[in-house]
């Protein structure tokens, strides 16, 4: 289990009449420093609330993927909690679709307290439809004007960035064109939380932690597992590491040229494949240098896609991302308790005669568990109602869901309220919406997702209406072929 990390304690402010010419400079706890004279801050981070993506229709039909809960907790509290873990004090927060939902959600929660560790912490609303379309939007505003962070709203770390900053901030001191320097973390290469389809490809100078190339490999495609690199890289360096085992934390810091670059070119779309991409190709053009700061003793994930979401879910219940797991009751009003064999249960839960919770649960408060059944491995939300006989095995359902007698869930993602009937058959892989109702005897195979939400016509994909029994319309979304997008929820067992 890696070490609980610790906030580093504040410095004394450097002077900063001098240029130094190590990279073991010391981060201050406003991390300030000066370039060309003008004095820059980290005191701002970008969390980009919306993914443009959909990976996680059809819940982001109606819910931001942001706000949708992992271990009972919503993505954008795990990283607001690492954010604080920081020396920043301005948060803007980029939000796309269900931005009223993020608003409440922000307005309501502790970091709009007059003890949250942010100065500000501010609502940016945009019609935006991808991430290119966001960052240029930012820079139009001209809200930041030293270096920033920028972080998706979906990642979970424990890391303590201070020693990142410091290299970013000494090699900014001595090159002004070192832009960006992105977080990366060692794994093995079939690392659980990795797509089973695309893999990042980093191509490294170990000697000054710069990426000369980024590549993703499609192994479900002829010739995905080649990458085409430029032969004068190999010319004009003297080592080369290809990387495949690391895995992209999605926590860059940015100076304003990455906003500028991004308003540059209109083409810029995605962070990865576009921008960084991009910007490594064209250095001969713009002489723009990315850098890594690699991590191997801690924790940082993004819950990107359906097979990340259960991966980091065990992560967390499994105490890899300490001090963020259940236990630690992140949100006011949670009462969670860590029991043997990583059990993780809050007030008021009910169990019947003869029901076996097994390892690696978790349980919200004021749920109740019939007799006979079976919990293994499975996160229950708040006041969910699961009947007699059932059997629940790597399941997530979420508060105030509803599970008739003798259903049977395995590897599937209940929604908020949904409500299912007596001897249910969910299979794994299947996704069941907010609010859908099932009747009984109803089977769900894994490749179907449920909605009581109806696409508009002009939107692709559609719904489509489905055969679930008596009841209220509930259609099923019919997603088109994705191909960064994994299609099953599960690709392996712990």
């Amino acid at each position: 289990m890696p070490p609980k990390a610790s906030k580093s304690k504040s410095n004394a402010k450097a002077q900063e009449e001098k240029r130094e010419e190590s990279l073991q400079a010391v981060v201050s706890r406003t991390a300030q420093y000066s370039v060309d004279h003008q004095t820059v801050s980290y005191q701002d981070a970008q969390i980009l609330a919306d993914s443009y993506e959909t990976r996680f229709t059809p819940f982001t039909l109606e819910r931001p993927r942001c706000l949708l809960p992992l271990a009972n907790t919503p993505l954008i509290e795990y990283t607001l909690e690492f954010l604080a873990r920081t020396s920043i004090q301005e948060i803007f927060i980029y939000c796309g679709l269900h931005t009223d939902q993020v608003e409440e959600y922000i307005n309501s929660s502790k970091w709009k307290l007059s003890s949250s560790p942010f100065r500000s912490l501010t609502l940016l609303k945009s019609d935006a439809t991808s991430v290119g379309d966001a960052l240029r939007d930012l820079d139009h505003r001209d809200l930041i004007t030293g270096d920033f962070i920028l972080v998706s709203g979906d990642v979970i770390s424990n890391i303590s960035i201070e020693a990142s900053l410091a290299k970013h901030r000494a090699r900014r001191e001595k090159d002004k064109n070192a832009i960006m320097t992105m977080l990366l973390r060692e794994a093995g290469i079939e690392h659980r939380t990795k797509s089973a389809g695309r893999r990042p490809v980093f191509v490294l100078d170990p000697s000054r932690e710069r990426c000369l190339h980024y590549e993703e490999m499609n192994r479900n495609t002829d010739g995905g597992t080649n990458i085409d690199i430029d032969p004068d890289l190999l010319s004009s360096h003297s080592e080369l590491e290809i990387r495949e085992d690391l895995i992209d934390c999605y926590i860059d810091i940015c100076t304003p040229d990455v906003l500028s670059l991004w308003s540059d070119n209109f083409d810029y779309q995605s962070v990865r494949t576009s921008f960084l991409y991009g910007v490594l190709k064209d250095y001969e053009l713009n002489g723009k240098t990315i850098h890594t700061h690699i991590i191997s003793d801690q924790y940082a994930a993004r819950v990107k896609s359906l097979r990340a979401y259960d991966a980091v879910s065990k992560d967390v219940i499994g105490r890899w991302a300490y001090p963020l797991c259940p236990d630690s009751n992140l949100m006011e009003g949670q009462s969670y308790r860590y029991g043997k064999g990583e059990i993780y249960t809050e007030n008021g839960v009910v169990l019947g005669r003869n029901c076996c919770i097994q390892n690696r649960s978790v349980l919200g408060a004021g749920t109740s568990i019939g007799d006979d059944s079976i919990v293994r491995e499975t996160v229950l939300g708040r006041q969910c109602r699961i009947g007699r006989n059932t059997v629940l095995e790597g399941a997530y359902i979420w508060d105030n869901a509803v599970v008739g007698d003798g259903s049977v869930i395995r590897r599937a993602i209940i929604g908020k309220g949904a409500m299912l009937g007596k001897n249910c058959v969910v299979k794994e892989g299947a996704l069941i919406s907010y609010d859908v109702k099932l009747s009984d005897n109803v089977v769900i195979t894994g490749t179907r997702k449920l909605t009581q939400k109806k696409a508009s016509r002009d939107v692709l994909p559609q719904t489509e209406l489905a055969a679930v029994g008596e009841g209220d319309e509930v259609y099923d979304y019919v997603a088109d072929s994705d191909s960064d997008s994994d299609r099953s929820l599960y690709y392996f067992r712990i």
